[in-house]
């Protein structure tokens, strides 16, 4: 080979060299530009108003709640009391909201409410926002004694303000119904 061979077919090599880098790189140029353009397409506002849009979440339906009650100590003695978790369910399909104070939570004997403490308890004075299929839970403790209007009253004995021995069906109710599966709490 010839030395102006050589140099013919190196300038050669390295144009071909160039064009080849210079390819890829406008091909990774237009790639990122088109992905940029596709990504942010997905991220801009869908709607253009200036005022803010307000959510409305409907108030749930008893139907879609489900309350479950788990007691500690499961059976009381007389004037022991006990500590009441409450669990509210909704397991309807939509998210739903509910005032905490319109579930009201009563213990009963036969027909008589012996203890209805939500309106009594602040704690519950808030506005839950339930998530299909999402769990709220709140305590409440009962000390044993029987209550009329957030004040104990004597039940059996004119001193004597505790619960008898017996067995209590406490449960929730939400617009006017019970909301299923109502913890029997015996007292001993």
């Amino acid at each position: 080979m010839k030395k102006g061979e050589m140099w013919a077919r190196r300038i050669i090599s390295s144009l071909l060299l160039l064009a080849v880098l210079a390819g890829l790189i406008w091909l990774l140029v237009w790639v990122w530009g088109y992905l940029s353009e596709k990504m942010g397409a997905d991220d801009a506002p869908q709607s253009q108003s200036s005022e803010a849009e307000s959510l409305e979440i409907p108030t749930c339906d008893p139907d879609s709640l489900e309350a479950k009650i788990v007691a500690k100590p499961t059976k009381p003695e007389v004037g022991e009391g006990s500590e009441l978790t409450v669990t509210i369910v909704n397991s309807g399909a939509k998210d739903c909201q509910v005032e905490a104070k319109d579930l009201s939570v009563q213990m009963i004997e036969g027909d008589e409410v012996i203890w209805s403490p939500v309106a009594c308890t602040d704690s519950w004075d808030r506005t839950l926002l339930l998530s299909s299929k999402l769990t709220w839970t709140g305590k409440l403790n009962w000390d044993g004694k029987v209550y009329s209007d957030c004040e104990p009253v004597a039940y059996s004995d004119e001193d004597d303000l505790f619960a008898d021995t017996g067995m209590y069906r406490v449960y929730v109710r939400y617009a006017n119904e019970d909301l299923p599966r109502p913890l029997y709490l015996e007292v001993k």
